[in-house]
């Protein structure tokens, strides 16, 4: 429970960004860089220690949305610019070196309820039901759905599509704060590399539980069971004594099965509705 809470909370966001049909390369360098500002501020008291590892997530997501949305730059040229900008400031910032806590109060935040369930994976649960109402059943929700089903359309149907883009891109960049900042709880530590490989692992992840690349289509809980397969898979290859590279490469490699599979799909079923209306 405690393996899949971090980052399955990261997922959570960049599933938003992708039901949008775009993706965010930038989510690891958040939870970095938001766990060791979390750690930095302590001795400021732990409320503003939080707050600003939040808005940290705040800041870089509205970055990406402006670039994106304002300035038409490609979501993978935004956000690999983040992605590239907000690392290297984490670097140089700790001077390549991790951030020891002070403040024993911020363990708290990765304890255990009743000495079993993890809070961490409280918080996921309770991220993973408030973002799936709030996509089922807000006006917000669907519009992002919208939007990744035909963005044209749904600006001609008066959806300001701009602005979704952009807060979806705030949303995503803040739930990675958050993941980072319970990250850093669970170490005591905020590290400049915390969140390294977390991008492909949630792209992985949130492309495994069914959402589709091409957007307008996809759901929280699948990215939850896709999260789920490949820690499972994860923890099979540890114990088997596979090392984490070669982990990593699998990653990607089920990445490049699972959309191979999709595209595959996709084809076969619009080539069956262009047989049916052509029976028709």
């Amino acid at each position: 429970m405690m393996q899949v809470s971090v980052l399955g909370i990261v997922a959570i966001g960049q599933t938003i960004v992708m039901i949008a049909k775009g993706f965010d390369l930038s989510v690891g360098v958040v939870v970095s860089l938001a766990g060791i500002v979390t750690v930095y501020l302590q001795p400021y008291g732990l409320v503003v220690a939080i707050v600003a590892g939040i808005l940290v997530g705040v800041v870089v997501g509205m970055i990406n949305g402006f670039a994106i949305t304002k300035l038409n730059i490609n979501p993978l040229i935004a956000t690999l610019g983040s992605m590239t900008f907000v690392g290297g400031i984490t670097l140089g910032v700790t001077n390549q070196n991790p951030v020891s806590g002070t403040d024993m109060n911020f363990l708290m935040l990765s304890g255990n309820i009743l000495n079993w369930v993890p809070l961490p994976f409280l918080f996921l649960m309770g991220f993973l039901f408030l973002t799936d109402r709030f996509l089922k059943n807000y006006r917000l929700g669907r519009d992002i759905f919208a939007i990744g089903g035909n963005s044209d359309a749904a600006e001609y149907s008066g959806i300001k599509t701009d602005r979704v883009r952009f807060l979806s891109y705030v949303l995503c960049s803040t739930l990675a704060a958050i993941g980072g900042i319970l990250l850093a709880s669970l170490l005591n530590t905020g590290s400049p590399i915390a969140g390294n490989g977390m991008e492909l692992a949630t792209i992985a992840a949130v492309v495994l539980g069914g959402t589709k690349l091409t957007g307008g289509a996809g759901s929280v809980w699948g990215t939850f069971w896709g999260i789920s397969i490949l820690n499972i898979l994860s923890n099979l290859l540890d114990l088997t004594g596979v090392m984490s590279y070669y982990q990593t490469g699998l990653q990607g490699l089920v990445l490049i099965l699972v959309v191979i599979i999709t595209t595959i799909s996709a084809k076969r079923q619009k080539n069956k509705g262009g047989m049916l209306r052509t029976f028709q």
